[in-house]
C-alpha cells in the first residue's frame, strides 16, 4: 500500500472500487452497511471524511467517490482525527438509541445506561479533542 500512496494526486476523485484497490482499509471509509435481502444489495453509508497520512479523502455527497486532498498529517495526527470521527460516530449512535427508546418504544428503564454511555463517550471526546499530538 505504501507504493500506492505515492501514487495518490491531490485534487482527483477516486471512486469506491479503486480506494479499495489501493488497499485502503474499507472499514476507515465505511460508517454503517445497511443490509438487503441479498448481500448484493447492501448500502454503504460512508463516512464524510477519512485521514490518511498526507491525504484526506472528502466523500462527495450522494456518491461512492471520494475527493483526495492534501492535509500534512502524521501517523499521530491522522490517529486522532480518526479517533475524534469514531467517538463522533458513536455519540451519534446513542443519541438516536436514546431517541427510539423514549419516543417509540417508551421503555424508560433502557434510558439510563444509554445516558451514562453517552455522558462516557462525551468526556472522551472532550478529553480527546483537549489532547495535543
Amino acid at each position: 500500500m505504501q507504493d500506492d500512496k505515492l501514487k495518490l494526486e491531490e485534487g482527483r476523485v477516486y471512486t469506491w472500487s479503486e480506494i479499495q484497490q489501493l488497499g485502503f482499509n474499507k472499514n476507515d471509509f465505511i460508517k454503517n452497511r445497511i443490509p438487503g435481502h441479498i448481500s448484493m444489495m447492501d448500502q454503504l453509508v460512508f463516512h464524510n471524511k477519512t485521514y490518511t497520512v498526507g491525504m484526506t479523502f472528502e466523500l462527495i455527497q450522494s456518491t461512492k467517490k471520494f475527493k483526495a486532498i492534501g492535509n500534512g498529517l502524521n501517523a499521530d495526527q491522522v490517529h486522532r482525527h480518526m479517533t475524534i470521527r469514531r467517538i463522533e460516530h458513536e455519540i451519534e449512535e446513542v443519541e438516536n438509541a436514546i431517541w427510539t427508546w423514549k419516543f417509540d418504544f417508551t421503555v424508560p428503564e433502557k434510558i439510563p445506561p444509554l445516558e451514562a454511555k453517552l455522558a462516557e463517550l462525551r468526556a472522551e471526546l472532550l478529553n480527546t479533542v483537549k489532547s495535543r499530538v
